[in-house]
């Protein structure tokens, strides 16, 4: 049975269509996965079911019923909620305030804290053992790691307690631990009926979680395959238009660039990080893998001023660099792209120009 239905339905930008008469049968009981590129309209998609975004064209029926979703708060009355992509939390507010922001449980003008902290203390613990020593319903948002976050918004979404539940990238800033209880709390509002619309990049976990799979290319839905049915060649071919190029040879030897190292860092040590060392010779791009928490962004931080380390040594141009803040090192030709960008990356009160300015 379809809980979630869509026809015709299509969004402009002024000349830009940024989806196509899209049709779509979300049933229930099931996790219907988006593919598709950057840009592709999953998220507009997402928005106009959620009520962020008016369709020009189209309709969307709920339970077969047509309905009119004419905002964000009509759309949580139908039962419908959305985990955004780009987080939408209270930064100044504590962890339990902004699972219940949408509807915090008052006493007349006042609200009722036993009651919040309650209610909140219920989603806390459907995380429990891998949000980190530091999370607590009592937690400012602003102080937590860029993960830590991601899981207060995906218990914000769950608080809503809808029947359609939307999550865009909920797993891009979790770790494994976190995206596999996470994906346990999804089996299970499925066995309870609940639809939910996930959209990811990360094929593993498409395969894992998903029951069905729709494709979005250039903002039209160019087909849907059920996950146990396809493989993930096939999704990558309609992802792109064509037939995925051949691999070049497993034991093809990489080609390293000749000449000195530009950066040489030896021994490195710091808060969250020991011992560290690698060289980067020009035009080489060098990779830090891990998992997520492993200490990678927190040398990246030392190298760019933003943590100092506290012993090891590093060379830039075959010279002693000290990386002791942000602007000695920008002026010494070093950058840094926060994996964080709405808090580490911009100024949100400031215009472009002045964000650009080094």
């Amino acid at each position: 049975m379809s809980r979630l239905q869509l026809r015709g339905v299509g969004k402009s930008y002024g000349a830009t269509r940024a989806l196509r008469h899209a049709d779509l049968d979300i049933g229930a009981g099931e996790v219907h996965v988006l593919m598709g590129s950057n840009g592709s309209g999953k998220s507009t998609l997402s928005r106009c079911v959620a009520g962020c975004v008016r369709p020009d064209t189209g309709e969307i029926l709920l339970d077969g019923k047509p309905v009119s979703i004419t905002g964000p708060q009509a759309a949580r009355a139908l039962g419908i909620a959305i985990f955004y992509q780009e987080l939408s939390l209270a930064a100044h507010r504590t962890v339990a305030e902004n699972i219940c922001l949408a509807d915090l449980p008052s006493r007349g003008v006042f609200v009722d804290r036993k009651a919040l902290e309650e209610r909140a203390a219920r989603y806390v613990a459907l995380f429990d053992g891998v949000t980190g020593d530091d999370f607590s319903p009592d937690a400012v948002v602003q102080d937590l790691r860029a993960d830590q976050r991601q899981l207060v918004e995906i218990m914000k979404t769950l608080a809503a307690e809808a029947s359609v539940l939307i999550f865009d990238e909920a797993t891009s800033a979790l770790d494994r631990a976190q995206v596999e209880r996470f994906f346990e709390i999804l089996r299970g509002l499925k066995a309870e009926g609940r639809s939910i619309i996930f959209i990811s990049h990360r094929m593993d976990e498409i395969f894992s979680i998903g029951d069905r799979a729709t494709v979005i290319r250039d903002g039209e839905i160019v087909g849907s395959r059920r996950i146990a049915e396809t493989t993930p060649a096939e999704i990558i071919s309609m992802m792109v238009g064509a037939q995925e190029e051949t691999a070049p040879a497993a034991d093809a030897a990489p080609t390293r660039p000749a000449g000195p190292p530009v950066l040489s860092v030896r021994g490195l040590t710091g808060p969250g990080f020991s011992d560290i060392g690698f060289e980067v010779r020009a035009g080489e791009i060098l990779g830090l893998g891990g998992l997520h928490g492993q200490g990678q962004s927190a040398v990246l931080r030392a190298l760019f001023g933003a943590g100092p380390p506290t012993s090891g040594s590093v060379e830039l141009g075959g010279k002693p660099f000290h990386p002791r803040n942000p602007r000695a090192t920008i002026r010494q030709g070093v950058a840094y792209v926060s994996g964080d960008r709405t808090r580490d990356g911009v100024v949100t009160g400031r215009p472009i120009l002045e964000n650009v300015m080094p």
